[in-house]
């Protein structure tokens, strides 16, 4: 299903997520791999984590609060299209799907839709004005592609 989006070029999130990849050596390993995860470390913001499992992609922010980690936010995407699909903020008690079962039937909220989209536009602007996609302002580790990771050296 073409979202407004996908008819406009790469998602902007998209753009983000594979600029954080390519500068890390990691595009391949993250197109290849059905399971991936990426953390960038950027102070003062909250870290920032890129996991993929499966035809899902999840982009979010955390804390710890009590020691649990709490999602702020996490947009879910369809790995390929970058449609978002889902919301999580875990600190207001939110979570909500774009396409739900009812009756047997799917259906789509299709202004959720409209509000992630617009939504992943800003956070995407954001994480480039914070520097996330600059690999020389982050600390980045990865639990599935250590060893692929390009890691900074200190000079």
């Amino acid at each position: 299903m073409a979202t407004r989006l996908s008819r406009l070029g790469p998602a902007p999130m998209q753009g983000v997520v594979m600029a954080i990849l390519e500068a890390h050596g990691l595009t391949e390993a993250f197109t290849r791999s059905a399971e991936f995860h990426l953390k960038l470390e950027n102070a003062p913001y909250m870290p920032l984590v890129i996991e993929r499992q499966g035809d899902e992609v999840a982009v979010m922010h955390y804390f710890t609060q009590n020691g649990d980690l709490m999602r702020d936010p996490e947009v879910v995407f369809r790995h390929g299209s970058w449609e978002p699909i889902s919301i999580t903020q875990d600190p207001v008690g939110i979570y909500r799907e774009v396409f739900l079962f009812v009756g047997g039937r799917r259906v789509m909220n299709a202004r959720l839709l409209r509000e992630l989209e617009d939504f992943a536009r800003l956070w995407a602007a954001n994480l480039r004005a914070q520097g996330f996609t600059d690999p020389a302002r982050v600390t980045a580790t990865s639990l599935s592609h250590p060893k692929m990771l390009n890691v900074k050296v200190p000079t």
